[in-house]
């Protein structure tokens, strides 16, 4: 069982354009939450890649006693990259193209008020960058870097779709050098796992958790075409660990070689290029759960509260 929340001061920072805007229902009742329960709130828009990390790294635990990110995972690890050794709590608000660590958290199912638990968590550091999430090279890393901030506003997760299949059509095979605690391994492409779900709510590694002190390596051997579409059928079942010529171990670091420049993605987008060294961070993180949602009484419904208008 986690620690009761118990905060009154909350820094909200909002990627306005993550989903393309779908969210914004979801912003506004979490607004008026706030709102209702008294809670003092201080609005920050982001407004461009990389402001919600200059955000996070300006709040001081002398101001505020949460920090909301509202958005996807892209905007999660600017924040978390932002606040870094701070010891302030952090709360998730899905309102992106993609929201795994909401999905990981239960926080679509509940409200970010007083009384939720938290829950301490391990990110991982690669190359001096933190991840919630995962970190990976190979394929996955390479349809990543195709998708532009322009297209992912346009088209949301079909974005991924359409960069996948250009990447499928040109793929050449690669190898990567891995050494997990120790051990040597070659493998085509791996995931470093800090969570259980990837890419939607398929699980690659079922025994991650961003709880753990660890991560939970997925190594893939086969390079082909073939080889891509069988892991991503696999996968689709959740599977994708029982396939033969797939390992997963556990360790708590690993460095990665291989071709010169290759990509590596962090929680969603690009951060960096090989070579990398993946270790768990020394300093944890505090998350946030949601408490379940409640039926409204007469006296609580959002008519008699008072509105919020987001500028």
């Amino acid at each position: 069982m986690g620690r009761k929340a118990d905060f009154r001061r909350i820094l909200l920072i909002y990627n306005g354009a993550a989903g393309g805007g779908q969210h914004h229902s979801r912003l506004v009742h979490a607004l008026e939450d706030f709102s209702a329960a008294g809670l003092q709130v201080t609005f920050h828009k982001t407004t461009a890649p990389g402001h919600a990390e200059r955000i996070a790294t300006a709040a001081s635990d002398r101001e505020f006693d949460l920090v909301v990110a509202a958005g996807g995972d892209g905007t999660v690890n600017e924040v978390v990259n932002g606040l870094g050794m701070k010891k302030i709590p952090l709360a998730v608000l899905p309102t992106g193209t993609v929201n795994l660590l909401a999905a990981e958290l239960g926080t679509g199912s509940g409200s970010i008020l007083p009384g939720a638990e938290m829950e301490t968590a391990w990110a991982g550091e690669l190359n001096q960058r933190r991840f919630v999430l995962m970190a990976s090279v190979g394929f996955d890393a390479r349809v990543v870097a195709r998708v532009g901030e322009w297209t992912k506003k346009l088209l949301g997760k079909s974005a991924y779709v359409l960069s996948a299949c250009s990447e499928w059509a040109t793929l050449r095979p690669e190898r990567f050098d891995i050494v997990a605690d120790g051990r040597s391994y070659t493998a085509a492409a791996a995931i470093i796992a800090k969570g259980r779900y990837y890419a939607g709510r398929f699980e690659v590694c079922p025994r991650s958790r961003v709880t753990a002190r660890s991560f939970q390596l997925c190594m893939m051997t086969g390079g082909t075409r073939t080889d891509v579409l069988r892991y991503a059928r696999a996968l689709y079942r959740g599977r994708l660990h029982a396939e033969p010529d797939v390992r997963v171990v556990e360790a708590q670091e690993i460095a990665i070689q291989g071709p010169a420049g290759a990509p590596v993605q962090l929680d969603g987008d690009i951060g960096g290029c090989l070579p990398a060294v993946a270790r768990i961070s020394p300093v944890p993180l505090t998350l946030l759960k949601p408490v379940p949602d409640q039926p409204l009484h007469a006296d609580d419904r959002l008519e008699n509260r008072r509105p919020f208008a987001l500028r």
